[in-house]
């Protein structure tokens, strides 16, 4: 996925001004969105729900740390 290319130049409209403020929260919210689905995926990892590549099953210190993990985005 490319980014959008901010071109800060002297011509710069109230019009661009407000486009460019309006992407870049919108590139904030969307990287938002990427930390809380990889801390669901950690959770569904933690509940046994989600397909993993290796059979084990999670032990008592990764779930200690998931939880702190999650914990921690407040």
């Amino acid at each position: 996925m490319s980014l959008p290319n901010f071109e800060i130049n002297e011509d710069l409209t109230r019009e661009r001004a407000l486009d460019m403020i309006i992407a870049s929260i919108a590139m904030e919210e969307l990287g938002l969105s990427h930390i809380i689905n990889a801390e669901g995926e950690k959770l569904q990892y933690i509940l046994g729900t989600l397909e993993t590549s290796n059979g084990m099953e999670p032990d008592i210190d990764e779930i200690l740390c998931v939880n702190n993990s999650i914990s921690s985005l407040r």
